[in-house]
């Protein structure tokens, strides 16, 4: 399997910019409306749409090496049938469609609340002390394979790098998968030292595909408190 560094890898980025008077950080959750929380899901700090950059195929020499050959550990992650999603084939020539995934910080509250107000049904879970990532845009059906060893493999290249400080590895990946597509919910340890200018980035890759996306913590505040 793969592991690259950040410097050489094109990742775009579509980030929307908040309005200084969106509804959703004038009222209390209690009065949001179903609007409020569809704003706040669609064009916020803690929602970022993303491009994954596309690694090159590997050569037989590095699957053997990387221990593809001859036994089970990276079926997992070529279990996912991403070149459906994004609209291309495992060739020189597939594209990306742009802003293909949606990132969501799920363990902010207001993102939870907004996802109860919207009325979505099977947000994912967010446990006490930890960071909750979600990656939406998956359509059914691009799972092929044993679920349990697919979300090992994701666990295993999902991070937070954490700048001047240790990274923090997901300790799990859940898959949500209905009738409205898959959402992979990465799940990360919340580290005590949490100063309010940290950046966050969310680094995983899928496959062939890679996402390194930052999250400003100095950004991702409600009603001025910071919500992480």
């Amino acid at each position: 399997m793969y592991r690259f560094p950040l410097s050489g890898l094109i990742l775009f980025s579509v980030v929307g910019i908040l309005a200084a008077d969106v509804t959703w950080n004038t009222k209390d959750i209690a009065q949001w409306t179903k609007e409020d929380a569809q704003q706040l899901l669609s064009d916020s700090p803690w929602i970022k749409r993303v491009t994954p950059a596309i690694m090159p195929p590997q050569n037989e020499r590095e699957r053997r090496d990387s221990g593809q050959m001859g036994g089970v550990s990276s079926v997992g992650l070529q279990a996912l049938r991403l070149p459906t999603l994004f609209g291309g084939g495992p060739t020189p020539k597939e594209k990306v469609r742009q802003g293909a995934l949606t990132l969501r910080w799920e363990s902010a509250l207001p993102v939870r609340a907004a996802e109860v107000k919207a009325g979505e049904a099977g947000a994912p879970d967010v446990e006490e002390g930890s960071y909750v990532v979600g990656v939406y845009g998956f359509p059914s059906g691009t799972l092929d394979g044993n679920i349990k060893l697919i979300s090992k493999e994701l666990q295993r290249f999902g991070v937070l790098k954490h700048p001047g400080k240790k990274e923090i590895k997901a300790s799990r990946v859940d898959i949500i998968q209905d009738t409205d597509g898959v959402v992979l919910v990465y799940v990360f340890p919340r580290p005590a030292d949490i100063a309010k200018d940290d950046v966050f980035e969310f680094d995983a890759q899928m496959g062939r595909y890679y996402i390194a996306q930052p999250f400003v913590a100095s950004d991702m505040q409600f009603q001025g408190k910071p919500a992480l």
